[in-house]
């Protein structure tokens, strides 16, 4: 068979063309990533700092041709076969290089694709490709996850691929144990479990299903081990998920962000199969636009039948979606949808734009160990606006067990207050200076642990109303039943806050035998925090009273 020069460049472009022009169904995120790579092979030949090196691009594809399918019932026995879009992704993922030291452009890949679409056997041949023939001494390579099993799911098909191609483990000399892969060179592809001491210096470190992990610990711990070399690779494999304020679903912001050009990451690779909000889920055309290897890898008698059942069984409805269709849901236990909560976000949104807007402000105090809020909460035109600020002891911010928290303070969304307990004048200070700026019409607060900080904030502010308010049903029921509203009217703004956002995604309903609910935490999960979202029902309360004001019992703390 005659060789084909370029042949799998050609493909990837093809495929890029195919998508612009409409020829191929996706979504506007490989919408994005297709154009953003056109453009870059436009304008690599102006003041450029990277170029596109076809050879090497040809090379991991021809390489990654050569292995056995190791899964499916009809694939079993041949060798794999590049579909066009995983030809885009291999020549773009490994074709771009820095012009002046030929090393990769690429060093974090975020690839996010319904299940069955063959993500892991794409990761796992990429494994051996970084493993056998990247030329890269020493290289440590890992499949990390939080547990063994997950750590498997990748690094199982690349050992697979070896025992089922002697030839391969012949030419590379290449050394198969029960839980490693090496090859003379020093080179070691193994799984890890969670921070591992000994994965450092990572050349390649591939994390499947990232979906479910609760933190990002494992991604940072591997991401920073990474420095010493040349041209590594992160590489994030998953489907979508349920929990909207885990790591997996910051990550695909941050790279949709990057697809839509309004972030500059040029190290950063990003192809997300989902559907457009136009496309409805329950037609073909979806499973098309999601499913990249509708018709291969992928049933579509199959898949039908399952679209088929989950029209017609609610239940079954968000888990079609996310695994089958790649749509982030919200979790049956949540009480919010931080689907449509998270598409309220702006960033854009400055808190110093709204001086002289009508404005509450609300306080749920901490224990001396716990998170502390301050919501202002502004009302224009009937769409309120929220701005949350977080405080939290820095002894705690600094427990090793805390690394979210850790990560925030250092993004600027947590204040850390000096010491192991909160600083009742530090907090104090921002209120009042708060106060004298946005002029709330209404100050309101959590009754519990409120004393020390409302008997400060009311002698140096004698002309703010200011409300004790309880955690009960009559408090928070009204608000958090507004709060539903607001969200599915589309009235209700934030600047997108993460600490916010997941205090939101935290908070379950308890209902009581009045058809009343007020906002809860899992019990089985102490540590998941809702402070937020209880400081900002708290000033919805208020505000919702301002056409007809009600004059309720409260409790003042100062002279």
């Amino acid at each position: 068979m005659a060789i084909v020069k370029d042949e799998y460049f050609n493909k990837g472009i093809q495929y890029c063309k195919d998508v612009i022009a409409g020829r191929i169904l996706a979504c506007k995120q490989v919408h994005q990533a297709c154009q953003r790579h056109l453009d870059d092979l436009d304008n690599e030949y102006e003041d450029f700092e990277y170029i596109f090196d076809i050879e090497k691009a040809e090379k991991v594809c021809k390489f990654v041709e050569k292995l056995p399918h190791v899964d499916g019932r009809q694939f079993i026995g041949k060798r794999f076969k590049l579909e066009p879009w995983q030809c885009f992704l291999l020549t773009c993922l490994f074709g771009w290089v820095w012009k002046d030291t030929g090393y990769r452009r690429f060093t974090q890949a975020f690839i996010s694709v319904p299940r069955k679409n063959g993500k892991s056997f794409l990761a796992a041949a990429i494994c051996l490709y970084m493993l056998c023939a990247d030329q890269e001494p020493g290289a440590q390579i890992f499949c990390a996850a939080n547990n063994l099993n997950q750590a498997l799911e990748v690094f199982n098909p690349a050992k697979r691929m070896i025992d089922a191609l002697p030839a391969l483990q012949v030419a590379f000399d290449i050394e198969v144990m029960k839980h490693s892969l090496s090859v003379p060179n020093g080179s070691t592809l193994r799984p890890v479990v969670g921070q591992s001491r000994d994965g450092k210096n990572a050349h390649l470190a591939v994390l499947d299903e990232y979906h479910e992990a609760d933190s990002d610990e494992v991604y940072y711990s591997l991401l920073q081990s990474m420095g010493a070399r040349t041209q590594p690779l992160m590489l994030i494999t998953t489907t979508s998920g349920y929990t909207l304020e885990g790591p997996c679903h910051r990550l695909q912001k941050d790279c949709e962000e990057m697809l839509r050009g309004e972030a500059d990451r040029p190290e950063l690779f990003a192809l997300i199969y989902t559907l457009d909000t136009s496309v409805d889920w329950k037609t073909e055309e979806a499973l098309k636009m999601a499913n990249p290897n509708y018709g291969v890898s992928v049933d579509p008698r199959k898949l039908r039948l399952e679209q088929k059942t989950a029209i017609s069984k609610t239940n079954q409805q968000n888990p079609f979606k996310t695994k089958k269709l790649n749509i982030w849901c919200n979790a049956a236990s949540a009480h919010f949808n931080m689907v449509e909560w998270s598409a309220l976000s702006d960033k854009k949104l400055k808190v110093e734009d709204f001086k002289g807007v009508d404005c509450w402000m609300s306080a749920d105090y901490s224990s001396k160990l716990d998170l502390t809020c301050i919501m202002k909460l502004f009302k224009k035109d009937s769409h309120y606006y929220c701005f949350p600020r977080f405080y939290l002891p820095e002894t705690t911010i600094n427990d090793p067990t805390n690394n979210r928290m850790l990560r925030w303070a250092e993004q600027g969304y947590l204040t850390s207050l000096p010491g192991n307990i909160i600083d009742v004048d530090l907090v104090v200070a921002d209120i009042v200076k708060d106060v004298e700026t946005y002029k709330p019409l209404e100050f309101c607060f959590d009754d519990w642990n409120a004393l020390l900080f409302t008997n400060s904030v009311g002698k140096q502010c004698k002309d703010l109303k200011m409300f004790s308010m309880l955690q009960n049903f009559k408090t928070l029921s009204p608000p958090m039943l507004e709060l539903d509203a607001l969200i599915v009217d589309k009235r209700i703004h934030h600047p997108d806050n993460p600490i916010l956002n997941w205090n939101m995604a935290n908070v379950m309903a308890l209902p009581d035998n009045h058809d009343n609910i007020k906002p809860v935490k899992d019990s089985k999960r102490s540590a998941n925090k809702i402070d937020g979202a209880v400081a900002l029902m708290l000033a919805l309360n208020r505000a919702m009273l301002v056409k007809e004001p009600v004059v309720q019992p409260f409790r003042m703390f100062f002279a």
